[in-house]
């Protein structure tokens, strides 16, 4: 049995730090969850979805704006 991951990642800018972490995590074995935050206008969803080739990766359609440390982290 393989053991399998899953990754949340919540965005809204550095994206050059996004699309390293994600070729850094891309496996077979990993589930990739990334939420763009609201107040992020200009992502570029086909940038990132080309640079994962093995993981599995879902794009949270319910987005939501996030402050940091606020209740919508929750939600």
């Amino acid at each position: 049995m393989t053991d399998r991951h899953a990754y949340l990642i919540m965005t809204h800018k550095n994206t050059y730090v996004l699309e390293k972490l994600l070729m850094l995590i891309d496996d077979v074995r990993n589930d990739i969850f990334i939420h763009v935050d609201t107040k992020c206008k200009d992502f570029d969803y086909n940038l990132y979805q080309s640079k994962v080739r093995n993981s599995k990766m879902i794009f949270v359609k319910n987005r939501k704006n996030v402050s940091w440390g606020g209740i919508q982290l929750l939600k």
